[in-house]
């Protein structure tokens, strides 16, 4: 895991679990932030076909399902 990436979870709360023998290579979080729990799924772009992170946020902006939480702060 990028350190960045994990000091940057840790400054939103406190990490209760932690999820890291993934089948995906994902690492998943669970936090307890002010506004109450919240699970955060880090992709693990090693493991990714796509390889340009804009382009990541197209394809993940484009999936339609109610499955699938919307992250409104992903911009192109």
């Amino acid at each position: 895991m990028n350190r960045v990436v994990y000091d940057y979870i840790q400054s939103l709360g406190d990490i209760f679990e932690e999820f890291t023998n993934q089948d995906s290579g994902n690492v998943c979080y669970s936090v307890k932030t002010t506004c109450g729990p919240v699970w955060l799924k880090v992709l693990n772009l090693e493991k990714t076909p796509i390889s340009d992170l804009h382009d990541l946020i197209r394809f993940y902006n484009s999936l339609q399902s109610d499955l699938i939480p919307r992250n409104w702060e992903l911009v192109q």
